[in-house]
């Protein structure tokens, strides 16, 4: 049988069961004294016209893919403290041959004691793993969009209620990073944060915050961070609520350059209806990138989720950016937007259907793309 009447034949039982089902998700719910664990799989067909990311389109290839995620969540709520352990494995498969093509992985462990009403420790140490960018934010920034890239990030948490309107947060992180191929440089980042805030009422609260961080580039030198911001929460309804943020960022790179951003951030959230929830963001940051340089940039990202029908939910998302690598003087301009129609068909059988777009403008040299992809795929619930 022609490669081409097999993919054919293996789109139409997708679009058939999708009139039965949902993306193919298997979930085995589990709960027992404090302790609940939640299981996933799915399955989905996908179609890309540029899998490779490439900038001139007689380079593109087209592909069809078969994709496969698996989720497992475990986590356990007690009186004084909690735990939580979770992971999610993706493989999208070549449907000609079932070779993979692309992986994503994340892992994340989480832990929480009290030992007082006024003290609280928190613990997390999570792992992402992917060969290509898996959303906008990571795609925005990513200097090379095909390379495996792992990152581990480990942080210690104490909180201390310090009278019944302020409370002070302290913070240790330490974050690894590595890569095979491209131009990313092995490093490691350690840091340590403090975070006052202060209850001014039930609608609003304020912040001020302190960070500092050294990643240290296998032989290639430390970049240190310096970043003051201060910020605050507002309620302007039950409903309709904005957090706001400003401050400095004090980077100084590994090759010795030094830079002074003013960062800041607003978030709007607003329960438009019962029916609809929004949000939109607008920040404007910098940080330290996996070649050891320096990416300033500010962005914009909007989602808005509504339930169209009773058993039918759409999403709509949008992001855009502009940002600049500072050493190599590399300009880029990303736009993305994607779309999501959920149907629950019954109890046990949901169907999806997701359009993606993104596009990359740079002025860096055979840098840039524009990549489409389409995704239909079924959920099965036990």
């Amino acid at each position: 049988m022609g490669i081409i009447m097999r993919n054919y034949i293996l789109l139409g039982v997708i679009i058939l069961l999708l009139f039965f089902a949902s993306p193919a998700t298997a979930v085995i719910e589990l709960k027992y004294e404090g302790w609940e664990m939640t299981v996933e799989s799915k399955v989905a067909l996908q179609y890309t016209d540029n899998l490779n990311f490439a900038r001139e389109e007689e380079k593109r290839v087209e592909k069809l893919m078969t994709t496969f995620s698996a989720t497992m969540d475990l986590e356990y709520r007690g009186r004084r403290r909690g735990f939580g352990l979770s992971g999610v494995v993706n493989r999208w498969l070549d449907s000609d041959n079932f070779d993979v093509i692309r992986k994503a992985e994340d892992a994340k462990v989480r832990f929480r004691h009290e030992f007082s009403e006024y003290d609280i420790v928190r613990l997390s140490d999570s792992f992402h793993h992917s060969s290509f960018p898996v959303d906008f934010e990571e795609e925005f920034g990513r200097y090379t969009a095909e390379e495996d890239t792992y990152t581990n990030r480990f942080s210690i948490i104490y909180s201390r209620e310090l009278s019944e309107h302020l409370n002070i947060n302290a913070n240790y992180r330490n974050t690894l990073y590595w890569a095979s191929g491209g131009r990313s440089k092995d490093s490691m980042a350690n840091g340590v944060g403090l975070d006052l805030n202060y209850i001014y009422s039930a609608a609003t609260s304020f912040y001020m915050s302190y960070g500092y961080t050294a990643r240290k580039y296998e032989d290639d030198g430390t970049a240190t961070t310096n970043s003051i911001s201060a910020g605050l929460r507002r309620y302007i309804t039950k409903r309709l609520y904005f957090t706001g943020r400003v401050g400095y960022s004090f980077i100084s790179s590994a090759d010795g350059d030094n830079s002074t951003t003013v960062v800041y951030s607003l978030l709007v959230t607003d329960e438009i209806d019962e029916r609809t929830v929004g949000r939109l963001s607008f920040s404007r940051n910098v940080r330290t990138t996996w070649e050891a340089d320096v990416f300033r940039n500010w962005e914009v990202n909007l989602n808005i989720d509504r339930d169209l029908m009773k058993d039918l939910k759409g999403s709509l998302s949008g992001f855009y950016g502009e940002g600049e690598y500072l050493l190599t003087d590399i300009k880029d301009n990303f736009l993305g937007a994607s779309a999501r129609l959920n149907y629950i068909f019954g109890k046990h059988l949901r169907g999806n259907l997701g359009y993606r777009y993104s596009h990359l403008d740079s002025s860096g040299e055979d840098r840039g793309y524009t990549t489409n992809s389409v995704t239909a795929g079924i959920t099965l619930i036990f």
